[in-house]
């Protein structure tokens, strides 16, 4: 089955603004208003999640992919800069988007917090 997919997230994300998580869901996924994203801590557990915010409305998404076109809902949520980590000290960050009984629908690839004084890649 396919699973959520985030897109964009770079090595290094900014702990000093206020932060969009723009995500694809397969078309097969029926969304609800309980579906959240969450930001945790590489190596952490569903229960030691850091923050996370409700997964708002989705817009329909179509994409051409070897010649098929693959239908999505685009989706995307919004971390305030006051509940992100200050720094991350080299540990690397995911998100993960569950639905209403927590269980996982996807995650995205590491990265980690900086400054917007540090380099970006």
């Amino acid at each position: 089955m396919t699973q959520v997919q985030f897109v964009e997230v770079k090595p290094f994300v900014s702990c000093a603004k206020d932060l969009e998580v723009v995500y694809h869901i397969p078309s097969s996924i029926r969304t609800s208003g309980k579906h959240y994203v969450a930001l945790y801590e590489v190596g952490e557990t569903n229960s030691e999640q850091f923050t996370w915010v409700w997964a708002g409305k989705t817009v329909p998404l179509e994409q051409e992919k070897n010649g098929l076109t693959v239908k999505w809902q685009k989706g995307k949520v919004v971390f305030r800069s006051h509940v992100l980590p200050k720094l991350s000290d080299g540990r690397e960050h995911f998100f993960m988007y569950c639905n209403e009984d927590g269980t996982s629908l996807g995650t995205s690839r590491p990265f980690q917090f900086c400054t917007d004084s540090d380099q970006f890649s």
